[in-house]
């Protein structure tokens, strides 16, 4: 969720300006369908993580039969989006979220009836949406200023993205996201800790 969850956001605020800088195109509803659907690399991030552990929690048909179930509601979905509501394209994006939506409400429930684990909310959802959020802000303004003053396709984006990456990481060190046990467990983890301990990163440094 730590990727996730800025990537979602990062989608929703520069919509428009990545189908510029990739195809060059200032419609509207291409940029509009990826912000619509950019939760589902949440969603999906979230699924296949939970497939992993139903099959190390040696339930390896759990999944498949999860998928078929929500398949069926998507397709259920889908119909009633394209037909009855008419939503067109917009049928498409809202169907693929029911169906990731699905897919991780009976993942999680599968593995809770298993082990009896229930996730925590906090650090794993809360705190990298807060750091996101102030990240899309800051990325949404950059953009901006960088799009009247200099203008074109890639500078604005690209300074953006730069910006946003840096801002995230400090957010959500700050929030206290990471404890000394999950800095250990990265690679060279006890230095990075030094180093964020060192530059007043953490929360009560």
């Amino acid at each position: 969720m730590l990727i996730a969850i800025p990537c979602f956001i990062g989608f929703i605020v520069l919509a428009k300006p990545l189908m510029i800088l990739l195809y060059n195109d200032a419609n509207t509803t291409p940029a509009l369908t990826l912000a619509l659907g950019a939760v589902t690399v949440v969603l999906y991030s979230l699924s296949t993580v939970t497939n992993s552990i139903l099959q190390g929690l040696d339930k390896m048909a759990e999944p498949a039969k999860n998928a078929g179930l929500s398949l069926i509601v998507h397709l259920a979905a889908l119909f009633l989006m394209l037909i009855v509501f008419k939503w067109n394209i917009y049928a498409l994006v809202g169907s693929n979220i029911i169906f990731s939506l699905c897919m991780c409400y009976l993942n999680i429930r599968a593995i809770r009836l298993t082990c009896g684990y229930r996730q925590e909310i906090d650090k794993t959802y809360l705190k990298p949406l807060t750091a996101a959020l102030v990240m899309g802000i800051v990325t949404y303004v950059v953009h901006l200023l960088f799009d009247v003053l200099i203008g074109g396709r890639f500078v604005a984006t690209g300074l953006s993205i730069l910006i946003a990456m840096p801002v995230y990481a400090v957010v959500v060190l700050k929030l206290g996201t990471l404890s000394k046990k999950d800095f250990t467990a990265l690679p060279k983890g006890d230095a990075i800790y030094r180093i964020c301990k060192k530059l007043h990163l953490l929360p009560g440094h």
